[in-house]
């Protein structure tokens, strides 16, 4: 009788055939648990800590960035509470003034008292000669040079938020201008037709040029509303 040998073919084990077998039995150490104590992972600083020790750290570290994604999170909305509050209570203030005067001073401590800033100023085209005399340094003449230097701003008819040069924060602020390091320029009516407000802070990342200005557009607009039909 002719006995045939059977060969079997003994499949190398590679680091890539561990890894899919563990992925496809993900119970494998549920029922091998004494071999957790005994497996070691490399750690760069502490040395060799057990597969457990691993796994906790890892766990802990994931938790700690939930965290504070969690505060940050938080964090935003209380900000977008009080924001939406000032927002309201501006708008409250607007609606009981009638005339120019009176609008332009509620905007202008708003910025300072709801708004916290260091320095405010308000620059509105005046074709018709409406602006009162205690707000002639609100004036903006058309086609002014320094107006060029504000060019991409006006064109973007969007606010913005960034640092400014030297002539254009002591064309906005006067000599409150030199301790200014960031600032936010609301374009009043949707076209910059009636000018633009420009709120600065000591605060250099305050108004950085990457900051979300969803909120500044819906003040933009409040402002242009309040604006609309009195200049």
């Amino acid at each position: 009788m002719n006995i045939q040998e059977n060969k079997i073919e003994v499949e190398e084990i590679t680091d890539k055939n561990v890894i899919n077998y563990l992925r496809t039995n993900p119970d494998f150490f549920l029922d091998n648990t004494s071999l957790l104590a005994n497996l070691e992972v490399p750690h760069p600083v502490n040395g060799a800590i057990s597969l457990i020790e691993h796994q906790v750290r890892v766990l802990r570290a994931k938790n700690a960035k939930l965290n504070q994604k969690l505060k940050e999170m938080i964090g935003n909305a209380r900000i977008n509470d009080k924001l939406n509050e000032r927002m309201f209570h501006l708008a409250g203030a607007l609606i009981r003034v009638t005339n120019l005067e009176d609008t332009l001073m509620v905007i202008e401590e708003s910025m300072y008292d709801d708004f916290e800033a260091d320095a405010v100023a308000i620059k509105l085209y005046d074709p018709d000669m409406k602006l009162p005399i205690s707000h002639n340094q609100s004036l903006l003449i058309q086609n002014e040079a320094i107006l060029s230097s504000f060019g991409k701003v006006i064109k973007s008819r969007k606010p913005y938020c960034g640092s400014l040069k030297n002539l254009q924060l002591e064309f906005l602020f006067g000599k409150k201008g030199k301790k200014i390091l960031s600032n936010a320029l609301l374009p009043v009516g949707h076209k910059f037709e009636y000018g633009f407000v420009a709120i600065g802070s000591q605060d250099r990342k305050r108004f950085h040029q990457s900051k979300d200005t969803s909120f500044l557009a819906h003040l933009s607009e409040l402002l242009g509303s309040a604006l609309q039909g009195k200049i």
